[in-house]
């Protein structure tokens, strides 16, 4: 009976040690960032969240304070401003530092409405020319994705964010931008 309590013991205390060293998705057991799936342990994703958030802007030339917009490197200084009120909300940026929307094709000036998985680089279509709206507020669906390029010290950064549009109003709900200059991103892509 003896060696039954040991093995039973032993048993309990081997799943005990193997149940503490498993980690999940989200943090290690000490409460460190875990690896996220689909990414190689030990290498840093170059997607990184941003905000929206107050802050300012200068655009061609002229700086803004107390501005709300997006900040998608976390940097203080806004890449994008946010204006108007719905039916006419629109985007403002300095275009003359390369700073640009996914625009509709043959349409400049005007927000494309993105689907999940869409690509976002140099090849996207950037042809506005400091401000962008949505070409028919109405009939925006009820979530969609935005794409964007903004320049850093470091080169040229795409971008995307995730809206949702509930009766009159706008919700910025996630923002992400590849933190290495000129990779593409794709809409949704966190990691």
């Amino acid at each position: 009976m003896k060696n039954v309590t040991k093995i039973l013991m032993a048993a309990m205390l081997t799943f005990a040690i193997a149940a503490c060293g498993e980690k999940d998705n989200k943090t290690d057991n000490n409460n460190n960032p875990g690896t996220n799936p689909g990414t190689n342990p030990g290498t840093e994703s170059t997607i990184k969240a941003g905000k929206t958030t107050t802050g300012s802007i200068t655009i061609n030339g002229e700086t803004r304070n107390n501005v709300f917009g997006i900040d998608f490197d976390n940097d203080g200084n806004l890449e994008f401003s946010i204006n108007g009120e719905a039916p006419y909300i629109y985007l403002a940026y300095d275009y003359q530092s390369q700073n640009n929307i996914v625009n509709k094709p043959q349409q400049w000036d005007y927000i494309d409405i993105l689907g999940a998985n869409v690509t976002i680089d140099a090849t996207s279509l950037f042809e506005g020319q400091g401000d962008a709206a949505f070409d028919n507020f109405e009939t925006l669906p009820s979530e969609f994705y935005m794409g964007f390029r903004f320049k850093k010290s470091d080169g040229m950064h795409y971008a995307w964010a995730k809206v949702s549009k509930e009766n009159n109003s706008l919700t910025w709900k996630e923002i992400f931008y590849n933190s290495k200059p000129s990779e593409a991103i794709k809409t949704g892509q966190k990691s």
